[in-house]
């Protein structure tokens, strides 16, 4: 029976203990014999061969996404599809690790005794609290962890009339459980490493006996591919030969999908009809006056329906904070906007995607500095508001120029302005909340004072002023986009060229005839044929602009009833169409020709071109070479270690052969490398001290090697249980 049901009545559960957020890694009997669940063959996904239930999978999803929300939420910041994406791929990667250690736990009978869960709980018998736990559970007097406040939350939970406390003390106890286990195995395998002698010896030498070098290379680039004369047939029996050399192997299986892209851009007769509409547009809008009028004029014409009478444009990249929510015009236009009085209407320019006519409606002509301590309570909450006044008036008591920046670090809760000491400068009075504004406007320098806004008290202190020059605009933008005689013009033409092109592809004798007339047929339509790899079990499509192209790519290259050489009819991604077709299809283990004919072409290309600087250089001395060749003779020292070579490049065959026996003085026969040709003469040898038992380096190598254990051990019980995910194709309803 496959691990994955082996532990019974359990499920996969969010779990919050006032504040704190664990995952349960638990896993029901949900997969016995789940093959039966769809008809696909792989569900979601997979791990040892067994399905993984959607249920669990989905339950694991909603859970990272709350998670993930939440954190979201917290930081202020707008929790996308994409970020859903990789929550989801959290929770198909936390499901899939917890199957493959639970085998590991059970092969080795590692548990967690009850004694043991409560000592890990609450830090007793040695354990130090874990730190998520004693954060959620601190006294609110000294900050520090409370073991009453956590031993009350467990027993309410345990002794709760209510299920769901009772199921979540359970599903509490089994993550917990789970990471003890965790820490127990990896502590496991950290313990059995052990570097020898000898390791640490040949390392301390590798390290430190250098050579230096002198030598001559002839690059294979100053050589031109295509004056490398390479067959088809050359090429083939090259396959043959080393097909099944390690370097071809292909070790993760995948799907290539030729494409290129033909754009939807507004045509000649749309920009002409666009410029004379944005010239009438002008022409209306320096006859209306007044913000009313102006702001009507923008609601009615302007894509983005935005009015403010107060709030200043700066130029791209400015620090101050209408600049920083996007209140910009690009950096170009700031002489322009510099001098401009009001009433001008500066445009049609480009700008972030779209063009735009700006009024000046005003000019703001001085800048104001400020720092200040935010004591949040909403004004509308009276409770809040009082107790924020308390501090606000305890701290004008004692805070002044010397001390305002401690006051901030320790009391301020505007998380905008804290890391700056509290500053915001160089605004306009349009730019904050009235009462706030005013404090800056009517005050002199140096002064310290507090006011109450909307969202709380805030101590402010006057910095400066200056003079400055603002613009205050409304604006009117307006996208340049193709007409609908366009769209259809462009759509056309895609079809037409997917026939053309579908109509050769389909007489074309072999996958390597089909793509040839692929790409001549789009070359001469004047566009770029691109290729896109993609890996069976990283379904990441890169390069596609929408989900709708990346799931047309992916029913491309993964529908069982495709074979390479298909075509996708037209995919439209956005402002472009694709036309797309599946080629090379990648089998783990021996590669198929197609697969690889690129790159043994250019291996064999390579050889040729070693061979011919071989039959140049070969009996020749460095003086001599430097002459014939007009090459520099160069120099190096270098260690068997690091098989890097200064000026040459990274060529570890090279290190090894002289390291191999090459003596001082003498000079090596040529050597062939990665990117060029070598020959290589020793100068000297500069030997290390010898060391007696390499405890140094012994203690080196076993910290790299503990460093990585946990992640190298993952990785490969990950490829040992052969994880497959197939979340993306399972929801397209592609089956492969």
């Amino acid at each position: 029976m496959a691990i994955i049901g082996k532990i019974r009545e359990k499920s996969w559960l969010l779990v919050i203990i006032v504040g704190l957020a664990l995952v349960a890694f638990i896993l029901g009997d949900y997969l016995t014999g789940s093959r039966g669940l769809d008809d696909s063959v792989y569900g979601y996904g997979t791990v040892f061969g067994d399905k993984i239930d959607p249920q669990l999978y989905e339950t694991a999803s909603t859970n990272f996404q709350n998670m993930d929300k939440n954190q979201f939420a917290q930081q202020q910041k707008e929790y996308t599809p994409k970020d859903m994406e990789a929550s989801n791929a959290k929770a198909f990667k936390a499901i899939a690790d917890s199957i493959i250690l639970q085998s590991e736990f059970d092969k080795l009978g590692i548990s967690v005794s009850d004694r043991e869960f409560d000592a890990y709980l609450y830090g007793d018998e040695g354990f130090d609290v874990l730190p998520d736990i004693a954060q959620s559970f601190q006294d609110p007097q000294t900050g520090l962890f409370n073991r009453k406040l956590l031993e009350k939350r467990v027993e309410e939970m345990k002794s709760s009339s209510k299920p769901e406390d009772q199921k979540g003390w359970e599903n509490t106890k089994s993550s917990l459980s789970m990471r003890r286990q965790q820490d127990k195995y990896f502590a496991l395998l950290k313990e059995g490493v052990y570097i020898t002698k000898l390791e640490a010896k040949d390392n301390f030498n590798a390290t430190n006996v250098t050579k230096s070098i002198s030598f001559v290379m002839g690059r294979l680039s100053d050589i031109k591919d295509e004056s490398i004369k390479v067959t088809d047939e050359e090429v083939k029996k090259y396959y043959e030969a080393h097909k099944e050399d390690k370097k071809y192997a292909i070790r993760k299986p995948g799907r290539e999908v030729k494409y290129f892209d033909v754009m939807v851009a507004p045509s000649k007769k749309d920009s002409i009809r666009f410029n004379k509409s944005m010239d009438s547009l002008k022409a209306k809008f320096s006859q209306v006056k007044g913000n009313v009028a102006d702001s009507l004029f923008v609601i009615k014409n302007s894509e983005q329906k935005f009015f403010s009478p107060k709030i200043g444009y700066r130029k791209e990249g400015d620090k101050a904070q209408s600049a920083q929510q996007g209140f910009t015009y690009p950096v170009l236009m700031d002489t322009v906007f510099g001098r401009a009085g009001v009433g001008t209407i500066v445009g049609p320019y480009f700008d972030k995607g779209s063009y735009k006519l700006s009024k000046v409606i005003a000019v703001e002509n001085q800048l104001l500095s400020v720092r200040h301590i935010l004591i949040q309570g909403a004004k509308s909450d009276t409770v809040a508001a009082a107790k924020a006044k308390k501090t606000a008036d305890s701290l004008m008591a004692f805070v002044n120029t010397t001390n305002f920046a401690e006051y901030v670090t320790k009391f301020s809760q505007d998380p905008g302005s804290k890391e700056s000491g509290g500053k915001y400068e160089d605004f306009i009075a349009g730019d904050m909340v009235d009462e706030f504004s005013n404090f800056a406007k009517t005050n002199p320098v140096g002064k310290i004072g507090y006011v109450q806004t909307t969202y709380g008290y805030h101590i402010i202190e006057v910095l400066g002023k200056k003079p400055g020059h603002v613009p205050i605009l409304a604006v009117v933008s307006k996208t340049l986009a193709p007409s609908l005689e366009t769209l259809e013009n462009i759509e056309s033409d895609a079809y037409e060229l997917y026939d053309k092109i579908e109509a050769k592809v389909s007489k074309a004798a072999d996958l390597k005839a089909k793509m040839n007339a692929f790409d001549t047929l789009a070359s001469r339509a004047n566009y770029f044929p691109r290729l896109l790899s993609l890996e069976d079990n990283n379904l990441n499509v890169y390069g596609i602009n929408t989900p709708l192209g990346e799931d047309k790519i992916l029913e491309l290259a993964y529908d069982e009833n495709n074979t390479p050489g298909t075509l996708a009819l037209p995919i439209k991604d956005g402002a472009r169409y694709l036309i797309a077709m599946l080629g090379v299809v990648k089998e783990k283990g021996v590669p198929s020709f197609e697969a690889v004919e690129l790159i043994m072409k250019q291996d064999l290309i390579n050889e040729k071109k070693k061979k011919k600087l071989v039959s140049r250089m070969v009996g020749k001395n460095l003086n001599d070479l430097s002459k014939a060749m007009n090459i520099e003779i160069m120099k190096a020292d270098i260690t068997f270690g690091s098989p890097q070579i200064a000026n040459g490049g990274w060529e570890p065959e090279v290190i090894g052969k002289i390291f191999g026996g090459l003596k001082d003085g003498k000079r090596s026969l040529p050597i062939e490398g990665q990117a060029a040709v070598y020959v290589v003469r020793v100068d000297k040898t500069t030997k290390a001290a010898a060391a007696l038992a390499y405890d140094k380096e012994k203690a080196s190598l076993k910290q790299a090697a503990v460093q990585n254990i946990q992640g190298e051990a993952l990785n490969a019980l990950r490829e040992k249980a052969e994880v497959i995910d197939n979340r993306r194709l399972f929801t397209l309803g592609v089956r492969r």
